[in-house]
Parts: structure tokens; sequence; C-alpha cells
């Protein structure tokens, strides 16, 4: 789960192809952490489909455009 934990800020949308690249773990090892995240809010499903589904880490898009905005975090 960590691996997933650090690779979000370069993917702050992310599919299961996209985090099993990020990560070099398998599509169990991060269907499990993807669940986990999923469970504790801080990956939001993005879409509803079975297959090619998405999630988002929720609030770090907010962040990165207040950043770019020049806004300070928190």
């Amino acid at each position: 789960m960590r691996l997933l934990i650090e690779a979000l800020p370069a993917h702050p949308v992310i599919s299961t192809a996209a985090a099993v690249a990020a990560t070099g773990r398998t599509k169990a090892a991060v269907h499990g952490a993807v669940a986990q995240l999923e469970g504790a809010g801080v990956l939001i499903p993005v879409s509803t489909s079975k297959r090619n589904r998405l999630w988002e880490a929720s609030g770090l898009l907010d962040l990165v455009e207040g950043l770019d905005a020049g806004r300070p975090p928190g």
C-alpha cells in the first residue's frame, strides 16, 4: 500500500494498470491496496464500470490546482 500512496502525486487519477506499472506489484496486490485506500476514503472511484476503473486521490487535484494558483496548502 505504501508504494501506491507514494505513486499518487504523479498519478492523482489512477487505474489498476497504471498502479501496477507505478508500483511494480501484482494486480492482486494493487487491488488489495486500492480496496484498503478506498475504504479509508483516500481513493474515490471515478468510474462505475467494473473494467477499466479509475480512482482519484481525495483532495490531491485540489491541492495541486491551489499550488499552481499560488495558494499555500492548508
